[in-house]
């Protein structure tokens, strides 16, 4: 039981080091990524594997196409403790990759980013369970150096909540949705009934970082483990 609770108690500092930086990249030009540089990629490997220089009239297309609003389709509908779209609080990576097909980076081999769909999936290690979901705009995300050019291949994460509350809403219409948060600092606001934590930038949600409840992924994390 110790072991699963460490494992949460890691994958959660590690989930809000990564939000804090996605929040952070916005703030400057020379910020890395979110999820940080993936081990064994070359500048000019990253370079080769989709920046938008080059690209067809075909290609950009099909890059246009990808990133349309999927909630549109009702497949990125964020349910608070539960997840996002068909990803649920529980699933393996695995079954995320079923679903969603190849991440576009993999971070430490537990933080699957999405980026035309605007999200990173983070799993415990070593379960590989889905413990949380960071949902981001596309100016949160900056260039690094082994993505000089990223272009069409971020976009702001497109789902909302049932009340209709995603990236760009206001904070007055959050507040209006869920009344007060529980706590707030500088540019964040948290809900912990919803286990949601929203960072804001200039009055407005930047990142959405979400959590499944804690007593259902020590669960699913013994069951895993017992496989």
């Amino acid at each position: 039981m110790r072991s699963e609770v460490w494992e949460l108690k890691v994958v959660w500092f590690a989930v809000i080091v990564v939000a804090v930086l996605a929040y952070g990249c916005g703030k400057g030009e020379e910020a890395e990524m979110p999820a940080g540089a993936p081990e064994g990629v070359t500048p000019e490997a990253e370079t080769a594997a989709g920046t938008p220089e080059g690209l067809t009239p075909e290609a950009s297309a099909a890059v246009e196409e990808a990133a349309e609003p999927l909630v549109a389709k009702g497949e990125m509908l964020i349910v608070p403790k539960v997840g996002v779209g068909d990803v649920k609080f529980g699933m393996t990576l695995d079954e995320v990759k079923k679903l969603w097909g190849e991440p576009d980076r993999i971070e430490g081999g537990v933080v699957y980013s999405y980026y035309l769909k605007g999200l990173h999936v983070h799993g415990s290690r070593p379960s590989g369970i889905v413990a949380f979901a960071t949902c981001f705009a596309a100016k949160t995300v900056r260039p690094s150096p082994f993505s000089p050019v990223l272009g069409p291949r971020v976009r702001d994460f497109a789902g909302k909540t049932a009340e209709g509350i995603g990236i760009g809403s206001t904070v007055e219409e959050v507040v209006e949705a869920y009344g007060e948060p529980s706590s707030k600092g500088p540019g964040q606001m948290q809900y912990d009934g919803m286990l949601m934590t929203f960072t804001l930038e200039d009055g407005k949600v930047a990142v959405m970082l979400m959590r499944g409840d804690k007593e259902m992924l020590k669960k699913r994390v013994a069951e895993v483990q017992g496989e």
